[in-house]
């Protein structure tokens, strides 16, 4: 993915928010937001968060992403800061060894 089009959608999002918290101090809603490609194609698997002002940090967690023959499961893990991933290689087809 291009930085450019991440870029884009960063400025995007913090413009948009920044327009919904400096309208209220407090508001609940919904927010619906796509990301596309510079080919306006969607974007499979973005990850977009959003936090409040007064949202505090998120204490890190110990995940693990299995590689089952080759196939990352899950195939996207989203975590906080500092957190850590343990990798696991299970090859489940038998090559006749």
């Amino acid at each position: 993915m291009c930085i450019s089009v991440l870029s884009r959608l960063s400025a995007w999002i913090a413009r948009l928010l920044w327009a919904l918290g400096s309208s209220a101090s407090a508001m609940a809603g919904t927010l619906s937001v796509q990301a596309n490609l510079a080919n306006h194609e969607p974007f499979a698997g973005a990850v977009i968060t959003v936090h409040s002002e007064s949202a505090h940090a998120q204490p890190p967690v110990a995940a693990i992403l299995d590689q089952i023959n080759l196939t990352f499961v899950p195939d996207l893990i989203v975590i906080p800061v500092g957190s850590t991933v343990e990798g696991k290689v299970r090859n489940l087809t038998d090559f006749g060894a």
